[in-house]
């Protein structure tokens, strides 16, 4: 239920941010942090694979690369913001608890660093140790023939063959950060001036970014002066992406507002109204944003939300009658009904149940984030296109 922000996504609205993030930014996830990840985790990986009388099939591997990857957070700055991964974990000898193997895997074969079958298709991270003695880069010499000479056994690459080999501190037990050093640099250029769109051959825009070398300062993808660097369809996109993250705003806003309301005039239990102020300011600075989306239009982005799309129609029609109170019949009703659905009658606070009761009393409404826009992973793209050019 975590979403891009450290919050929950109530309502489901973590289907957009997730949808345009992809298309923009393939390979990118809201666990990353550091471009210099992407080199750090395949190096940790040859490593072990070439060290074979210690590291072998089985569950040695994933043991092995889980104490590499405590070590790595021990060696990376140990300071606030820097982004350092499983930083306060491993100072206290517990294991990375979403290790940069993972957060970043899914990028290392968008970004073509991982070796792809004869089909093209990358390796799973479950690939990696079910085959970990299969891998070229963990056999040295010549591989075994038959009597004929032929090679018993093609070796499959797990990594580019173009990846750079790690510097040598990176052997030691030195400390280390995220500078790239100039053939890191060249090489993760390449690597990300080669991504295209999902199920598209033509480059993606974060390929579009990196292409421009610009000095990228903008708080929001969209904005012109980061727009001005995509083609036609992505600028297309990027604008409705955002009205959509002000469409999200309102419907997390109202949500939020609806969830106060009710616990006071349902349940007798006055909270304050700090959602429903934010609500009355969400919908002056983004309602017109947010009515402007036409949602039939997100199919042209490849961005596809199912039945959420009645919801977000329902918000727009409640905001085209001057929409101010989050317990009107017109948008309570609805949005309680998909509350319902996706959560369970459990744990969903609109309705008015006991269960709904109970989970609404248990609703902190001071330590509840106040609705604010997605943003589709761009302060991390911001960090990685720093980290390019610095």
């Amino acid at each position: 239920m975590a979403d891009s922000e450290g919050v929950r996504d109530e309502v489901g609205v973590l289907a957009l941010h997730t949808a345009y993030a992809n298309r923009f930014f393939p390979g990118t996830s809201v666990q990353q942090t550091r471009l210099r990840y992407a080199l750090f985790v395949p190096w940790q990986i040859m490593t072990l694979l070439r060290d074979r009388e210690r590291v072998q099939s089985g569950q040695a591997c994933r043991a092995a690369l889980e104490q590499a990857e405590l070590n790595l957070a021990r060696r990376l700055p140990d300071v606030d913001g820097e982004g350092t991964i499983g930083r306060r974990t491993a100072k206290a000898g517990r294991s990375v608890a979403i290790p940069p193997s993972q957060s970043y895997w899914v990028a290392l074969g968008a970004w073509g660093i991982l070796g792809t079958s004869p089909h093209g298709d990358a390796p799973s991270r479950r690939e990696l140790f079910a085959r970990w003695g299969s891998w070229s880069e963990g056999h040295r010499g010549r591989p075994a023939t038959d009597d004929e000479g032929r090679a018993l056994e093609t070796a499959r690459s797990l990594f580019h063959q173009g990846l750079p080999e790690p510097p040598a501190d990176f052997h030691r037990d030195k400390s280390l950060d995220f500078k790239l050093l100039p053939r890191e640099r060249k090489f993760l250029r390449k690597r990300l001036l080669d991504t295209r769109r999902p199920g598209d051959v033509r480059p993606s825009f974060l390929s579009a970014l990196v292409r421009s070398g610009s000095r990228i300062r903008a708080d929001h993808p969209w904005s012109r002066s980061v727009a001005r660097h995509a083609d036609e369809a992505d600028r297309k996109a990027l604008l409705r992406a955002g009205d959509a993250a002000a469409l999200a705003t309102v419907t997390r806003a109202v949500y939020a507002a609806a969830v106060e309301a009710r616990r006071e005039c349902n349940d007798g239990s006055p909270v304050g109204e700090r959602h429903r102020h934010h609500l009355a300011e969400v919908v002056d600075e983004y309602g017109g944003a947010a009515q402007r989306l036409c949602l039939r239009d997100l199919g042209h982005d490849g961005v596809f939300i199912g039945d959420l799309g009645q919801v977000l129609k329902t918000i727009q029609q409640w905001l085209s009658r001057d929409g101010n109170d989050p317990l009107d019949p017109a948008v309570l009703d609805p949005l309680s009904r998909w509350e319902l659905r996706r959560k369970g009658s459990r744990w969903a606070k609109l309705p008015l149940s006991a269960h709904g009761r109970e989970a609404r009393a248990a609703w902190r409404a001071d330590k509840t984030v106040l609705a604010g826009p997605i943003e589709y992973r761009w302060s991390l793209v911001r960090r990685f296109l720093q980290d390019l050019q610095e």
